[in-house]
């Protein structure tokens, strides 16, 4: 969704970081860890790519670093993985034809950058 102005740009990104927030304590209620693993599917940090900046995902990956540390969440991003690279640089490889999800090959790639993240986490 792209919004109207910066306004509505920064109100979502305030509700995304209490979800984020709420989540968190749910988890420390619990006594558990809580982790984020984005793949890396569209790379929102890309300095070549010319992004709608009242695109809320745009805004929000850019600072997600930032939130998930305010939060003591661990966040694990693939965006500069060289195989998620590959895939930002030849995106039609990867996708469904006008579906522009993710096809086998394209899930093979996130399921082959995201298990990293996961044993990582397995480890800790």
């Amino acid at each position: 969704k792209i919004l109207k102005n910066k306004n509505e740009v920064d109100q979502l990104i305030k509700k995304s970081e209490l979800i984020i927030q709420r989540l968190k304590e749910k988890a420390d209620t619990c006594d558990l860890d809580l982790y984020f693993i984005y793949s890396g599917w569209v790379n929102f940090k890309a300095k070549e790519k010319n992004f709608n900046k009242l695109n809320p995902n745009v805004y929000f990956f850019k600072k997600a670093q930032n939130i998930f540390n305010s939060l003591n969440v661990k966040f694990f991003d693939n965006s500069f993985n060289p195989e998620m690279r590959e895939v930002n640089l030849n995106r039609h490889k990867y996708i469904i034809e006008y579906d522009h999800h993710p096809n086998e090959l394209g899930a093979d790639k996130i399921f082959n950058v995201v298990k990293d993240n996961v044993k990582i986490i397995l480890n800790y």
